[in-house]
């Protein structure tokens, strides 16, 4: 079968997807709530077991569409990507040297 020729030329690659954490409890804890918030939920990820601290929700919709997983978004976004992991010593000795630029190390 012959391949379909694009209609309509360039086609903007699309963002990828993020994985979703999903509400385990949602409730009401009987408190003051920030301005606009009505609810607080608990989320877990099913992926991978990721979970969050109780957050203040404006509505049961917020609550349903579940929040970005902090851990399967990070690996995703930084997947072939370097990273450097700079310990404490490092940061304070490139702020002895140079005080005004911040602790960015560049990968070999």
């Amino acid at each position: 079968m012959a391949q379909q020729l694009d209609l309509f030329g360039y086609v903007k690659p699309r963002k990828p997807r993020r994985i979703l954490a999903h509400a385990v409890d949602v409730g009401d804890h009987g408190g003051t709530y920030g301005p606009g918030m009505t609810m607080i939920a608990f989320f877990s990820c099913k992926r991978c077991g990721w979970c969050s601290p109780w957050q203040e929700c404006c509505n049961m919709t917020t609550v349903k569409r579940g929040i970005a997983c902090l851990t399967c978004n990070d690996v995703q976004q930084t997947a072939g990507k370097a990273r450097v992991e700079l310990t404490v010593q490092q940061v304070a000795d490139h702020r002895e040297k140079s005080p005004s630029q911040p602790p960015y190390f560049s990968t070999p």
